[in-house]
């Protein structure tokens, strides 16, 4: 008899399946008995890559977490450059009223950013599969 179960949940899959096909975006990357393999081998066919250690992990997370944060205030000194460069006596209020803009545009798309990062985080930081991984690797 024959079951397709289809889960990304390891305590699932591995209490009743005898063997584990993995398939990412409709392709078949590996086939395991369940008695032969281990779920970080299957994690790592199901994400694609080795899984990665939690120092590894935050090390990249830090470089792209100040990469973002260098692009988004090198912006906001372009535009403040950019427009003032061009201000004119005359046209003063005018200029500082579009800084102002700008400026409230680039806090806002920071802190939708942040929200969306902080987001991520907070769900990974409750993600029951990534603890056990982390558990399993230490």
């Amino acid at each position: 008899m024959t079951i397709i179960l289809i889960s990304h949940q390891m305590y699932d899959v591995f209490s009743v399946a005898d063997r584990i096909i993995v398939m990412r975006r409709g392709v078949k990357v590996g086939e395991r008995l369940v008695s032969a393999t281990s779920s970080e081998e299957i994690v790592s066919l199901i994400v694609g890559a080795e899984t990665v250690d939690r120092k590894q992990a935050m090390r990249i997370f830090s470089r792209t977490f100040y990469s973002f944060l260098g692009a988004i205030v090198l912006h906001a000194l372009l535009v403040i450059l950019l427009v003032s460069g061009s201000i004119k006596k005359s046209q003063e209020q005018d200029v500082r009223d579009e800084l102002k803009a700008e400026a409230l545009n680039v806090y806002d798309n920071f802190n939708s950013w942040k929200r969306v990062l902080w987001g991520t985080i907070v769900d990974l930081s409750r993600s029951e599969e990534l603890k056990q991984i982390l558990e399993s690797q230490n």
